[in-house]
């Protein structure tokens, strides 16, 4: 959808009618009635219209939809069905300039199919090209996984009984590599999956015990190069049990515990919480950052979307971590579930609440992704 709104700003391409796409107003054939242009609440950006059609204060009519992940507009119309009120409200001038403007729902359903359409091939276009980019290094994954072994036996020879105490005991240059070794094979890990989300559901099941997998991210995730920006992780509850899951599961927990990491704000630590349900575990990531409305957490996990106070703390994202994640989680047969909670406090100008992502660990279901 970027590409579509960045080809309709050149004007080369054009929108049938008034048409705001994120916000931004782009090039289309019917000009803004001066209704619009005048009009200070903008209502019909600010209310999220349906694609049912809705009508603003001044009378006319808007509609709206979202795709991949972007709020599109159609407004500064008439509708067949509320043509005659316009026509006792408006005198000779404004009649005349509303003159052409009535759209049927079907011509609306038509046009907006047809950018839907036009973002599926325009998507799929970019991934053949990154994967063509990507060839090249269709090496690199392999050559990564042995600097990851590499790395694992260097802190496996340091004191210590866990891994932890072995990791805290090595150098820090040894821990650069060892946390490097290990982003980097999940970074690939998560690269696949982006390009073909059916590879989630792929391969063999392998025993995984979400307590010791979770554990081993937090302390990879959570060192920084500088101490006091070190963000702490609490576990509450505890879970012993393994589960059968696709390699995929990993990055469920890896890119939940990244955005909790990134986008906590303050001082605020991030909790997970294991609750052990039968045959499953509940698990939880908690965290305080920037609220997500009802809107914003129906669209997060699509693909390229980011909002806008993901994008103010970090404006190098891409909109994929959870994307991505929610694929793995279909695969393995669970679902993220997201609520946030509106604290009575703000921080850097955003409203903060208490976010918490949740999933389930079981085993996964043989033959992958489910509903």
């Amino acid at each position: 959808m970027m590409e579509i709104r960045k080809l309709l700003k050149t004007s080369a391409f054009r929108a049938p009618w008034p048409t705001r796409i994120g916000g931004d107003v782009v090039a289309s054939l019917m000009q803004e009635p001066s209704i619009c242009k005048k009009c200070k609440t903008h209502s019909c950006v600010t209310e999220r219209p349906m694609l049912l059609g809705s009508v603003c204060s001044d009378g006319l009519t808007y509609f709206g939809t979202s795709v991949s992940g972007i709020h599109l507009v159609i407004y500064g119309l008439t509708s067949l069905s509320n043509r005659e009120v316009l026509g006792k409200k408006f005198g000779t001038q404004r009649k005349h300039e509303l003159k052409g403007r009535a759209i049927s729902q079907s011509d609306v359903n038509n046009w907006i199919e047809s950018i839907k359409q036009l973002d599926k091939i325009l998507q799929e276009e970019r991934d053949l090209d990154l994967g063509e980019k990507l060839e090249a290094l269709h090496e690199t994954p392999k050559l990564a996984e042995e600097i990851k072994i590499a790395a694992e036996y260097l802190i496996q020879g340091k004191p210590g009984v866990t891994l932890e105490e072995k990791f805290n005991a090595s150098s820090r240059i040894e821990k650069t590599i060892f946390k490097a070794s290990q982003i980097l094979v999940d970074t690939f890990d998560l690269l696949t999956v982006f390009l073909n989300p059916d590879s989630a559901g792929l391969g063999e099941l392998i025993s995984v015990m979400p307590y010791k997998l979770i554990h081993k991210l937090t302390f990879i995730l959570s060192t920084q190069s500088d101490e006091r920006t070190k963000k702490i992780v609490n576990f509450v509850g505890s879970c012993r049990s393994e589960y059968k899951v696709f390699d995929s599961f990993k990055i469920i927990p890896m890119a939940l515990l990244n955005n909790a990491l990134k986008y906590s704000l303050g001082n605020q630590n991030v909790e997970v919480h294991f609750e052990e349900q039968g045959q499953s575990t509940k698990i939880s990531i908690v965290s305080i950052g920037p609220y997500l409305d009802d809107d914003e957490i129906k669209m997060i996990y699509q693909r390229g979307y980011r909002g806008a106070s993901a994008k103010k703390i970090n404006s190098a994202g891409m909109g994929i971590g959870l994307y991505v994640a929610q694929a793995a989680a279909q695969a393995n047969g669970t679902t993220i579930k997201a609520s946030s909670t509106l604290l009575k406090t703000k921080l850097n100008g955003h409203d903060l609440a208490r976010n918490t992502f949740t999933f389930y660990a079981h085993d996964a279901p043989s033959r992958g992704r489910s509903g």
